[in-house]
């Protein structure tokens, strides 16, 4: 009885199931690996020979040229042979001279032939054999006859030769020739014999079979040891050749091209030839055989072995991957067994994969089953959930509101409403910049963009509210987006707390912070780990009590809340004992500075009785009192130190200016020099014409001239700007640069400026001047004092709606990290003694900060470092809420003028109100 398919398929698929799939897949890589070396073995070697036929191909054209041009040199070299004759004046001249005006003598026997025997005209053999193999000399008189012949043959020359037709005698005139004499190629080449008068005495012949030794003696320098000869006729035959053995004459070009590569395409003759020749190289086919066959046979060996390893990397790879599979088959049953409570079952022989697909299914059954379970129990959790949203949103103690994509608030809850004092109807119908402090909207919006891009999920910042009554409020926000499934916004959600008590603390704290020295109170500055910086002399008693002094740490209970308000921001209270006192410490970071604060209060009575608070508010209030006048004395001192601050900033900048001075002078003062001397040197030769006095005159005017230009550029840049005023900046840098640009050139270092059209800014161009100045001086000694060349300072600038940005870049090497917080501050210099005063940098941000409302920023980047100065486009008026704030405000800010007198060191600054 014959299986149904059904049946069949059923074996086939338990034998499939029963070989693991390490086992099928070493069968099916080997018998692939099989098939693809068979190809890529045909495939490649026939590449192979053709590739390297063809390399040889072209090799051997190069030979060929290589040779034919030896040939060619050596075949030529017979005209400088008639040449060395023609110059013996002492021997052959001579004898020529002597024949051409007695006659040659007549002889029966006709042509002297001297066979090996010294001629009188002969200059010796030896004097020819480094030339060219010569077989016959003869000379000829005026007549065309030949009269005598030197040989070193024992065969009787040619007859051809002995009387040479006098179409002959001309073809090989100062030229190689090469002809048939009788049956014999011959090179021949002839040169006229004159005396000193130029007059022609007879002519010189020389000739040489064109036989095997003639060619030997040619093929010396031939390429290598390629087979060379010279084919003959318009049906080519081997004429001679360098290897007579293996290729004889008479043997014709298809003969040769069964045996050898033959290369040497061009035909060629010399002169009026009635020879056409043909110089080519040979290779035996038979050598390019062996070497094709012993390349192929390594490739093959190769191939094989990397088909090889490649076989068994592969079976390898797919014995740990099914070991991988295998296991982790595993891990999902015990997974679904111990935690999912799923009983699976099954072989764990056989392939990988059928184990693993019969697993999944089983569990994906499992699965899809627990699912429905699981959305049924969802959607009644998340009913649940937002009914606990709704209650948390509406009775929160803190603000919350909703808000649109177009940032409208859509919903918001009652403590919101409360804190800026609209109706939920009101703050419905607004958008949140409404209520935002003009000043703060642009800081939120920087954060929104971010929200929207997916570069963060939620932000918190402080920012000022304006409240129905117009009053200002801190919040402190934190925004989100709420997204959907695919990731698209739904609405933010913001959370908003009433920051303003804090707010209120923080700046009286701040206050107090500028006197520790004369606070009755301890005062503490500890950096970040909590190790005692400075502290004032209230706090004498308390330090003696821990047993602690500068430098050492605070107890370990205080260092907690340091580290605390350090990660949070803000500040933190907290109380500590010192021997029998109890103190309270107010925790403030000051994160600007990378310190932190703590202001004490000895609260022992307090804690005892309220009668204390009333004496701790007396005091307070004593304090305040005379808080005010303190301020002010600090201010003038402040002011005062500022103003001796830009004095030696400006003596220090004229200090550099006369160097820059120098340096823009040097060449005019050496162009008038050369026209001082020219004009003298042509007066004490009575040479000064009146054309040249006033040319002398005028260019040296133009020197004058342009030296008192000079000069007022520099005045100018000295000179203080007394009010703010609107000024081009690109403009400014240009004028900057000019100023120090011969400075620059002497130094060897390149400044690079992209002028990209005008930006306008605000502020005192004068003393932005300074500011360039000193940067791109402290980026020229940065690099000079790092030994680099090719120093290279870049200036460019951008703006926006608002600020401008300059740019100066230098390949310094960039500030160490260890001090570029502290570059800014007063009197630190990292330059020699005598080389920096320290107040340039402090000078340039008191300036840029203080006097133009902008900032200066620094950052190490490419191996340099970049200075940035950020300076506002037009005066900033402050919007507060009404209209006369805001002039009030305007006012206040242009009022603002910083006076620097040149001559009497002295500075004037005002503020409105």
């Amino acid at each position: 009885m014959h299986p149904t398919p059904l049946k069949r398929f059923t074996r086939l698929n338990r034998l499939n199931r029963r070989f693991t799939l390490t086992i099928k897949m070493l069968i099916a890589t080997l018998a692939i690996g099989v098939a693809v070396w068979l190809a890529v073995d045909h495939v490649h070697n026939n590449n192979v020979k053709e590739l390297f036929q063809k390399q040889l191909s072209e090799k051997l054209e190069t030979d060929a040229e290589n040779d034919r041009i030896v040939f060619d040199q050596y075949i030529r070299s017979y005209q400088d042979v008639v040449k060395q004759f023609t110059l013996q004046k002492n021997l052959l001249v001579d004898y020529m001279e002597k024949r051409h005006a007695m006659g040659w003598p007549d002889r029966p026997e006709g042509v002297v032939i001297y066979r090996r025997t010294p001629t009188p005209w002969f200059p010796g053999r030896s004097a020819l054999r480094n030339i060219v193999n010569i077989e016959y000399i003869l000379l000829i008189d005026t007549t065309g006859k030949v009269k005598e012949l030197y040989t070193d043959s024992s065969a009787p020359p040619p007859k051809d030769l002995l009387e040479p037709a006098e179409i002959l005698q001309k073809l090989s005139h100062n030229q190689s020739f090469m002809t048939l004499l009788g049956s014999y190629p011959f090179v021949l080449s002839a040169g006229p014999v004159r005396n000193d008068k130029g007059i022609e005495l007879g002519t010189i012949l020389v000739a040489s079979r064109l036989d095997d030794e003639f060619f030997l003696s040619s093929h010396k320098d031939f390429h290598g040891n390629n087979v060379v000869a010279l084919l003959e006729g318009e049906q080519p035959k081997v004429l001679v050749s360098n290897r007579p053995d293996l290729v004889p004459s008479g043997t014709t070009l298809e003969e040769l091209k069964k045996k050898y590569l033959v290369a040497g395409k061009s035909f060629f003759d010399y002169g009026s030839s009635d020879l056409l020749v043909r110089l080519v190289s040979l290779k035996p086919k038979s050598e390019v055989d062996a070497l094709t066959g012993a390349i192929i046979s390594r490739n093959r060996r190769q191939i094989a072995i990397t088909a090889l390893v490649f076989i068994l990397s592969f079976t390898a790879v797919m014995y740990a991957m099914s070991r991988y599979v295998r296991l982790f088959t595993t891990d999902m049953i015990d997974f679904s067994n111990d935690v999912l409570g799923i009983r699976l079952e099954g072989s764990q022989k056989g392939d990988e994969f059928v184990i693993v697909r019969d697993t999944f299914l089983t569990l994906a059954r499992e699965i899809v089953e627990t699912r429905d379970t699981v959305r049924r129990l969802t959607a009644e959790a998340l009913n649940e959930s937002e009914e606990r949203f709704r209650k948390i949103f509406e009775d929160s103690p803190v603000g919350m509101a909703v808000k649109s994509l177009d940032l409208h608030f859509v919903k918001v809850n009652a403590t919101l409403c409360r804190i800026l004092g609209y109706t939920e109807d009101e703050l419905k119908g607004k958008k949140i910049t409404d209520v935002t402090h003009p000043d703060d909207i642009e800081k939120e919006s920087i954060y929104t963009m971010k929200l929207e891009k997916g570069e963060i999920d939620h932000f918190n910042t402080e920012k000022r509210y304006i409240k129905k009554n117009g009053a200002i409020v801190w919040i402190k926000l934190t925004s989100s987006a709420m997204r959907g499934e695919s990731g698209e916004i739904l609405y933010y959600l913001a959370v908003l707390e009433d920051i303003m008590e804090r707010k209120i603390a923080e700046e009286q704290i701040k206050s107090l912070a500028r006197f520790p020295g004369e606070n009755p109170y301890p005062v503490l500055r500890v950096d970040p780990e909590g190790y005692i910086i400075y502290s004032n002399g209230a706090s004498n008693s308390l330090l003696d009590a821990w047993s602690v002094k500068q430098g050492m740490p605070l107890p370990g209970l205080l260092r907690a809340p340091v580290k605390d308000s350090v990660l949070a921001g803000s500040l933190r209270i907290t109380e500590l004992t010192a021997g029998e006192l109890t103190y309270q410490f107010v925790v403030t970071p000051v994160l600007d500075s990378g310190y932190v604060n703590l202001y004490g209060q000895d609260i022992t009575a307090l804690k005892n009785t309220g009668a204390m608070l009333k004496v701790r508010q007396a005091e307070v209030e004593k304090i305040n009192a005379g808080l005010e006048e303190r301020v002010r004395e600090e201010v003038m001192k402040n002011r005062q130190k500022d103003l001796i601050m830009f004095q030696q900033s400006r003596l220090a900048a004229m200090g550099e200016m006369i160097g820059h001075i120098a340096h823009q002078w040097r060449q005019p003062l050496t162009a008038l020099s050369v026209i001082l001397f020219s004009l003298k040197d042509s007066y004490n030769h009575d040479e000064l014409h009146k054309e040249e006095f006033d040319l002398f005159v005028t260019q040296a005017g133009s020197l004058i001239n342009k030296m008192s230009t000079t000069i007022d550029d520099f005045r100018n840049f000295f000179k203080p700007s007394r009010q703010k005023e609107t000024f081009l900046l690109n403009k400014v840098l240009k004028d900057t640069l000019s100023l120090v640009s011969a400075t620059f050139k002497n130094s060897n270092v390149n400044v690079r400026f992209h002028d990209d059209g005008d930006v306008t800014i605000y502020g005192f161009p004068s003393e932005y001047s300074q500011v360039i100045l000193n940067l791109i001086g402290n980026a020229r000694d940065a690099i000079i004092g790092q030994g680099i060349s090719g120093g290279l300072i870049t200036i460019d600038y951008s703006d926006s709606d608002s600020y401008a940005v300059a740019r100066i870049k230098d390949n310094g090497g960039g500030i160490p990290e260890s001090i570029i917080g502290e570059i800014f501050d007063p009197y630190f210099t990292t330059k020699e003694q005598g080389k920096g005063t320290g107040l340039g940098l402090y000078m340039s941000k008191v300036i840029i900060e203080e006097h133009m409302k902008g900032r200066i920023e620094v950052e190490n980047m490419d191996g340099g470092a970049e200075f940035r100065v950020i300076t506002p486009k037009q005066p900033k008026l402050q919007a507060t809420g009404t209209a006369d704030t805001a002039n009030a405000s305007n006012t206040a800010d242009n009022a603002e003028t910083t006076d620097i007198s040149d001559t009497a060191g002295t500075a004037q600054n005002t503020k409105a109100g």
